[in-house]
């Protein structure tokens, strides 16, 4: 049974799932035999059902969540490129947020370049999923899914944080230019975990459409929060400040009130343990420097 750890979240997965829906997963892989805290089973269908149960999403996410009746868990599925009623990818979750029933719908087109898209839909349909149960698990392990570029230097992380097309990416490649041995660890999701009142960044698998991501983690240093200037500037934000700019970029469970309880608490000791700085700045090495000055 394959076997991989994620932000200190061992996910298993049974011996038929096909490789190519966790190829993202190879660097995260582990040989020890350890107890998973999340486990994937496979199975493929000519016809998914539509599952029944509470909406909790739109259209606009891109995926449904269904509460199922009873508060047994919850499903997640995506429907087939331009179709209204055939399902691509669902998920069947448990309570406990730690078995996953992964179904795809069997691959029944006769072209080649047809079949060829397909398959790459369901990988990464697939593969997406997985990635929004995991941060969902990572509850349980008192961590929480940011969109950020996080990056490593000197046994430090740091992240870069703000809404797409802002320069997150940006700056961690400027500390790639400009500083030595700077590691990124994840360029657009990485976990956070509260671990015995430290609060470790760690590298996940799900890293947007760059994929630049590393199996490793560090001590949270610093936020930074980016706004585009014509000079830079940086300063410390007020815990009230800090939340409020820094709390959407966080992956919030709004579907689930006890979970969002938990996520909430959570976020709230992050950011009240860890500086959250706004910098106003420039792509150039002098935004790098007043970073540098804050956490050297």
């Amino acid at each position: 049974m394959p076997k991989y750890q994620v932000a200190g979240l061992v996910i298993h997965m049974d011996e038929s799932t096909p490789a190519e829906l966790f190829e993202g997963l190879i660097d995260y892989n582990v040989s020890e035999p350890q107890a998973a805290d999340l486990c994937f089973t496979y199975q493929t269908s000519e016809q998914i059902d539509l599952p029944q149960g509470e909406n909790f999403s739109d259209e606009s996410s891109g995926y449904k969540c269904i509460k199922k009746p009873n508060a047994a868990g919850f499903y997640f599925y995506t429907r087939k490129y331009g179709s209204v009623e055939e399902i691509l990818v669902l998920l069947d979750i448990d309570a406990a947020w730690r078995n996953v029933g992964l179904t795809c719908a069997a691959i029944q087109e006769k072209n080649e370049l047809e079949e060829s898209y397909v398959r790459m839909k369901l990988r990464h349909t697939a593969f997406t999923l997985m990635g929004i149960v995991f941060r969902h698990a990572l509850l349980k392990q008192q961590g929480l899914v940011i969109h950020a570029s996080a990056i490593k230097w000197q046994d430090k992380a740091i992240m870069f944080t703000a809404p797409s097309g802002t320069g997150k990416s940006t700056q961690s490649r400027l500390w790639q230019e400009h500083k030595e041995n700077v590691l990124v660890l994840n360029d657009d999701n990485p976990a956070v975990r509260i671990m015995e009142d430290h609060v470790i960044v760690y590298g996940t698998p799900w890293s947007g459409s760059s994929n630049i991501n590393t199996n490793d983690s560090a001590p949270l240093s610093a936020v930074i929060i980016l706004e585009q200037a014509a000079e830079n500037s940086i300063r410390r934000m007020d815990l009230r400040e800090a939340i409020i700019q820094f709390m959407p970029r966080a992956f919030l469970p709004f579907f689930d009130q006890e979970h969002m309880n938990e996520a909430m608490r959570i976020f709230e000791k992050i950011v009240s343990s860890v500086p959250v700085y706004l910098l106003r700045c420039r792509p150039d090495q002098e935004a790098v420097e007043l970073v540098y000055q804050c956490i050297k």
